[in-house]
């Protein structure tokens, strides 16, 4: 189940990141992930007609060797714009009743029940890699992978980060207000901050401690330049 809510976690982040401002590093780490989501999740008893072919080609990347890519910029970019898509479906949903949301390339879809989430079916069909058939697209493969993993979890899973508005997955009973440590820490410094303006005496102690930070990372700065 962990391993399952990570899985979602990343696909929903990577949902609603900005490709264009990822370093090299931070694309290579999603063009991993992504490989792994759509190739190490697939099951080599379901793949007929074929050995597992894919190995060889993840070797570079599960030994943290980033210099190749799978999934070109504008792939990946694709894929983003069909996780984004999906998850706005998933936001409709949650608003709108008898709202199903349907899976690409297979008959079934997601649908949102008092109780929770349930995957309807007209007929399973697993992805399976054929020799006289077309793989079925990369695109279309996470889009289910990332909708199968709401299957039995509550209504109320999709929660929306109060400091940076991005969507995230919360199913403990405990709240969750932040989508990570990071915003959670900034809307703490926010707060801080406020109850500090209320103290003038304070407030300009903690103006004079920042000025005095800063000079010393200038200083800083100026030090390594010269050297």
């Amino acid at each position: 189940m962990r391993t399952e809510k990570k899985i979602l976690d990343s696909l929903i982040e990577f949902a609603q990141i900005d490709i264009s401002k990822l370093s090299d590093k931070e694309r290579s780490v999603w063009d991993y992930k992504l490989s792994y989501f759509y190739i190490g999740l697939a099951a080599p008893g379901k793949i007929i007609g074929r050995k597992y072919p894919w190995k060889p080609i993840l070797e570079p990347f599960f030994k943290g060797q980033y210099q190749d890519t799978l999934f070109p910029a504008p792939h990946l970019e694709r894929i983003r714009d069909r996780l984004r898509s999906a998850l706005d479906q998933l936001l409709i949903q949650k608003t709108t009743s008898g709202l199903s949301v349907p899976f690409p390339s297979v008959k079934k879809s997601l649908v949102l029940t008092d109780q929770g989430y349930k995957i309807s079916f007209a007929y399973y069909d697993e992805f399976l890699i054929h020799p006289d058939k077309k793989v079925t697209p990369v695109g279309d493969i996470l889009v289910s992978r990332f909708l199968e993993r709401f299957e039995g979890l509550p209504a109320d899973v999709l929660k929306q980060c109060s400091v940076c508005g991005k969507w995230f997955v919360h199913v403990s009973k405990k709240e969750r207000l932040y989508c990570s440590q990071k915003c959670g820490f900034k809307m703490a410094g926010i707060r801080r901050l406020e109850r500090l303006k209320e103290d003038p005496e304070k407030y300009a102690a903690y103006l004079k401690k920042q000025r005095q930070a800063m000079k010393k990372i200038y200083k800083r700065g100026k030090k390594k330049q010269a050297s």
